[in-house]
């Protein structure tokens, strides 16, 4: 304290020359007898207070001219390996990734230099301030490691960082010792040699200065300094930070320093990347998925959907829907994927979207089985190409009997209303009554026998209403369908004893 107040009433230059050389010893013994004994200084005037007069700048003491952070230390020291040097320089100047920090974020910053708590004994104190300890963090520096921690500036409410506790001073010892003790993996006695470039001569040359670009040798700054770049989940897996970070970040994924936005005590994100608020809602995203197809989401989410730049994959949300058809339609009624509901959640069976998916899906006691692939093209998954296409498309498939006229089966249409046709509804056959049913009437009565051909049918058939004469594997006698032909009825054929086509016993 004494050698402090004395070395403070010399100019800068003979204070710097007196700290480096013995003289220091002796103003600090002149001093200590002069207040000890009370007799004043040597010419026998009274001491005064050592403080520089009133309006002294702050770098009178330490730094230097217009820079009052050190480096010079008070004792003179000028390398950033010294811990009162250390890297004060580097926050007060701006860099890549921010603005320049102010003192008041390590110290209080007196407002004359006689300022209680200013002039005391070294090191300096400090007092982390509202940037440092923002979003809740508990900021601290150790002395024995020269290391900060747990602070804002440095990752200290983030997760991923690898450097969140950095060194306060530079020099290879400021991390590791030079050389260390241990090494490698698994850990072994580390050579006793200073020069690293014998081992390590990818990144650190005979003079130890250290090239981090390119090398392993671990860079002090990068995003992943301070987080990781991205975070670890459930923060996106994607580098494109821009997405999010729009003020922050530019699309070349440099810090956007002017907006002052990188280090400013908060988290500038938009929750929804580019999307307006509430786009996460199904009835937001997926109104424009169901309206624009995958091809809308593929620049940032992927072709595949699986992240891409956005890091965001639909199945982190929406697990195993590649491979549901009821996570989009259906499930209501049964789990073939069929609606109800439809993919815009409708139920009535007067929209067209649900219309008689059911009726046609349902087990029955009267007809062979129906599959979607009658009408659909069945997808692989839900991405498969032409699935999602914001339409659903109906490709009735070819089916029954040979056509004598071309040879091929019969395709049926759909008109959007009503289908035409169809083998399942008379096409191949004659006398039917509605043999273009329309799709949203679900009352029975386009089922009905009689409907699809005529009983007995018109065109070269027997006049005669007792089918099970010749169709008894399928019919009985009064026109039904027997429990056990339903297997044969509308299955493709024609089931009709004495051709072979009639199961026998």
């Amino acid at each position: 304290m004494i050698l402090d107040a004395t070395l403070r009433r010399l100019s800068r230059a003979s204070r710097m020359s007196a700290r480096r050389s013995g003289a220091v010893n002796l103003l600090l013994a002149v001093c200590a007898l002069a207040v000890a004994t009370g007799q004043g200084a040597c010419d026998g005037t009274a001491l005064g207070t050592g403080l520089p007069s009133e309006g002294a700048e702050c770098a009178t003491c330490h730094g230097t001219e217009g820079n009052a952070a050190p480096p010079a230390s008070l004792s003179g020291e000028t390398s950033t390996s010294d811990p009162a040097v250390g890297v004060h320089q580097a926050h007060l100047a701006g860099g890549k990734v921010r603005s320049a920090i102010s003192c008041s974020e390590c110290h209080i910053v007196p407002p004359t230099v006689d300022a209680p708590g200013h002039v005391d004994e070294s090191p300096a104190d400090l007092t982390f301030g509202a940037l440092a300890t923002a979003n809740g963090a508990q900021p601290s520096y150790d002395p024995e490691t020269g290391k900060c921690s747990s602070i804002y500036c440095h990752g200290g409410t983030l997760a991923g960082g690898r450097l969140t506790a950095p060194a306060w001073r530079t020099g290879c010892d400021a991390c590791h010792g030079n050389p260390p003790e241990v090494g490698g993996n698994p850990p072994k006695a580390h050579p006793r040699d200073k020069d690293c470039s014998k081992c390590h001569p990818a990144y650190v040359d005979a003079t130890g200065s250290v090239s981090f670009a390119g090398s392993k040798h671990p860079s002090p700054t990068g995003c992943d300094a301070c987080h990781g770049a991205p975070p670890p989940e459930p923060h996106p897996q994607s580098t494109a930070c821009a997405l999010c970070h729009p003020g922050t970040v530019t699309d070349e994924g440099t810090i956007d320093i002017a907006s002052g936005l990188h280090l400013n005590g908060s988290v500038e994100a938009s929750g929804n990347g580019p999307h307006p608020d509430g786009y996460a809602a199904p009835t937001s995203h997926g109104q424009d998925f169901l309206e624009s197809g995958s091809q809308a989401c593929a620049p940032c989410h992927g072709t595949a959907l699986d992240g891409g730049k956005a890091g965001t994959s639909c199945e982190k949300c929406h697990p195993g829907f590649r491979k549901s058809c009821t996570f989009c339609h259906g499930g209501t009624d049964n789990e073939t994927g069929a609606p109800p509901e439809s993919v815009l959640g409708k139920t009535d069976t007067t929209v067209p979207a649900v219309g008689a998916h059911t009726s046609h899906l349902a087990a029955s006691d009267w007809r062979a089985p129906i599959q979607c692939s009658a009408c659909h093209q069945v997808p692989s998954e839900a991405l498969s190409e032409g699935h999602m296409s914001g339409k659903a498309e109906v490709v009735i498939a070819p089916f029954g009997e040979a056509d004598e006229e071309d040879g091929q089966p019969t395709a049926g249409t759909y008109n959007g209303k009503s289908c035409s046709s169809v083998y399942c509804h008379g096409a191949s056959l004659s006398g039917g009554s509605v043999t273009s049913p329309q799709w949203t009437k679900v009352d029975g009565s386009q089922a009905a026998c009689g409907t699809c051909h005529g009983l007995p049918p018109t065109d070269d058939h027997p006049n005669m209403d007792n089918c099970a004469m010749c169709h008894g594997c399928v019919a009985t006698s009064d026109q039904q369908i027997s429990p056990e032909g339903a297997a044969f009825h509308i299955n493709g054929e024609v089931n009709m004893e004495g051709k072979g086509a009639c199961p026998t016993e």
